[in-house]
């Protein structure tokens, strides 16, 4: 009788996992380009140098560029 509890409680734990498997797959992990890289590191020495106002729009460009990039 407890087998059979758990056999339910496990097949309800793994259910979501099992109706997902039914979906499209998500990307593979995002790796940035070698000009996504570098317009990054630009937009950051613009954080360095207290140029903020620069900053803003040169972040935006790479969030507009990459935007699976967290």
């Amino acid at each position: 009788m407890a087998r059979a509890r758990l056999s339910w409680l496990l097949l309800l734990a793994l259910l979501p996992a099992l109706v997902a498997c039914g979906e499209d797959a998500p990307p593979g992990p995002f790796v940035p380009s070698a000009a996504q890289v570098a317009a990054h590191n630009a937009a950051l020495g613009l954080i360095g140098k207290f140029e903020f106002e620069d900053a803003v729009p040169a972040f935006a460009a790479v969030v507009a560029d990459a935007p699976r990039w967290h």
